[in-house]
């Protein structure tokens, strides 16, 4: 082994020692020397072995560079120590060495390692961790609930409009009405006004009693004929039993005609009066009687009692400025026919004179024609 072999072998010996003191890998006792900060005894400067021959001696004449030197190893290291590795090249003797990693202190590694470690979570914290999931898995289901409701809204309108548009059979309408019989409501198939809701509605009801008219001539008395609706025709029955009552001489007796019908009671109004007594006036006269506000205030039928008998007179109300004077001098040709159911069938016989003739009673000018009967005429006259 030469020279270089041994300087290599010193130097990897050297740098693996080295390599060892600089590792972080440490005993138990150093580590507690530290801890009990122990002083720890400064290590020597690191020296040469006691064999190694000094320079003086590699420089002699005897030992080259350029020469291979075989050296006893035994003699420099004793046989304990391992053999270096052979190199080949001169060139791997002088390999650069690695400067070692300053060891760092235990108070370092401490303090990473509490780094590293977490802290232990207080019991408020972790309850309210647990809290706040709690409230997260709360808000998840309700969220969820909602949705579901949603969808089952949603799902129900359509398929009511589906059902409505679809499925759903439409029946046909029926409409009906209500109206009495037999005092009762019963309903009718078919439109029509309804008269009733109820069976009290069909209850007969006491209609309201009419204005009874003023009179047009003083009267002593009021007779009432009273007639349903539709027996108006019955009236000239009526007033021929209606003569034959007893009445004082020279009074005059009204007689009232009232129409009753199961919701209204009216008197017989004179538009009606004429034409149910089968009577009849000129145009002339109907356009000049007065329509007041109760129709039946424009007329006045009455019985006036003489010694003879009674007999049956009508007074008519007539426009204010009416000039009936020509009218009536005309109508005196038909007044017989005309005014002949006014005679109620009494022994009435052709007239005694040809035409109307003046007179003056109870200071009103009158004009009558006198009857075969002596006892019978007819007068008319305007007052006022």
């Amino acid at each position: 082994m030469d020279i270089k072999e041994d300087i290599q072998a010193q130097l990897d010996n050297k740098e693996t020692s080295k390599q060892l003191t600089g590792s972080l890998i440490q005993t138990m006792l150093k580590d507690l020397a530290i801890l009990k900060k122990e002083k720890k005894t400064p290590s020597l400067p690191p020296s040469p072995p006691s064999r190694l021959p000094t320079i003086e001696s590699i420089r002699k004449p005897d030992f080259g560079l350029d020469k291979p030197v075989k050296l006893d190893r035994s003699k420099f290291y004793g046989s304990e120590l391992p053999r270096p590795p052979i190199t080949s090249r001169p060139s791997d003797i002088f390999k650069p060495l690695t400067v070692p990693k300053p060891i760092s202190p235990l108070s370092s590694h401490l303090d990473q390692t509490k780094k590293s470690i977490k802290p232990i979570k207080s019991i408020e914290s972790i309850e309210s961790e647990i809290e706040a999931e709690s409230g997260v898995e709360k808000d998840y289901l309700k969220l969820s609930l909602i949705g579901l409701i949603v969808i089952f809204i949603i799902g129900g309108i359509g398929g009511f409009f589906y059902w409505w548009n679809y499925v759903r059979i439409v029946a046909p309408l029926i409409t009906y009405h209500y109206e009495c019989q037999d005092f009762q409501c019963i309903s009718i198939e078919g439109q029509g006004e309804n008269q009733c809701q109820v069976n009290e509605d069909c209850q007969p009801v006491e209609p309201i009693e009419p204005t009874v008219p003023t009179p047009l001539i003083s009267i002593y008395k009021t007779s009432v004929i009273e007639l349903s609706v539709g027996q108006e025709n019955l009236l000239f029955d009526e007033l021929k039993k209606a003569i034959d009552e007893e009445q004082t001489v020279n009074t005059s007796r009204r007689i009232l005609i009232k129409i009753v019908s199961p919701t209204e009671k009216k008197y017989m109004d004179l538009a009606t009066l004429i034409p149910v007594l089968k009577a009849s006036l000129p145009l002339g006269i109907v356009q000049a009687i007065t329509d007041k506000g109760t129709k039946a205030d424009n007329y006045t039928l009455f019985f006036y009692s003489q010694s003879e008998g009674n007999r049956l007179g009508i007074i008519m109300s007539l426009k204010e400025g009416a000039d009936l004077t020509q009218e009536l001098k005309n109508w005196e040709t038909s007044i017989e026919s005309d005014l002949e159911p006014f005679f109620l069938s009494l022994n009435k016989q052709p007239a005694a004179t040809v035409e109307f003739q003046d007179n003056v009673y109870q200071e009103k000018a009158i004009r009558y024609l006198n009857l075969a009967d002596p006892s019978l005429s007819i007068d008319y006259a305007v007052i006022n």
